[in-house]
């Protein structure tokens, strides 16, 4: 599922995603490194048979790829297929490294969790708690995530709180824990 969507990001915005020498990639793949490190480490693949397996999210065995999107809009996302797409218009609002990996260790918390396999898109018209809920597990997978790649939570907050600032209603919809006081 993961490879049919992201091909279909790569027809759209094929010549705006930047390459593998890139300065944003190279950045923005380093600091990705020791979530993707942690994220093997907490969530391992789970082909061993444990009583916790439904209670514990599982790393399915697939290729993670952070991919960089020239585009002004503040945008990021997950695939189920481990690609994590990031816009550079949202970079731009992150100016530190620990900031960029609160945004990558959230969207590797969704891939993680397998919020796209749960029929995330599907759900909300049976549950409509059911993105609410996402969200705050993918906060919760991303904060491991930090701690284990060795990030400070503490900047999770106020990077949620900028989401809050440019993801307008949408933002603040799905994550009312994040509202700036």
């Amino acid at each position: 599922m993961g490879n049919i969507m992201f091909e279909k990001i790569e027809e759209k915005r094929g010549p705006a995603i930047l390459g593998p020498s890139d300065p944003n990639t190279v950045r923005v793949r380093q600091i990705a490194s020791g979530i993707i490190r942690a994220a093997h480490d907490l969530f391992p693949r789970g082909d061993d048979d444990h009583d916790d397996k439904q209670e514990t999210p599982e790393r399915h065995d697939f290729k993670w790829e952070v991919v960089i999107v020239n585009d002004g809009k503040a945008k990021a996302y997950s695939l189920p297929n481990g690609k994590i797409v990031v816009y550079t218009g949202l970079l731009n609002c992150l100016k530190t490294d620990a900031e960029i990996a609160a945004l990558i260790a959230h969207e590797a918390g969704h891939v993680v969790a397998n919020h796209d396999m749960e029929f995330s898109r599907i759900l909300p018209f049976f549950d409509t708690l059911a993105p609410q809920r996402n969200e705050m597990e993918a906060d919760l997978i991303g904060l491991k995530l930090l701690a284990a790649a060795g990030f400070d939570t503490h900047v999770a907050h106020g990077v949620y709180e900028t989401f809050g600032q440019i993801g307008g209603n949408w933002w603040s919809r799905f994550h009312p824990w994040c509202k700036k006081e």
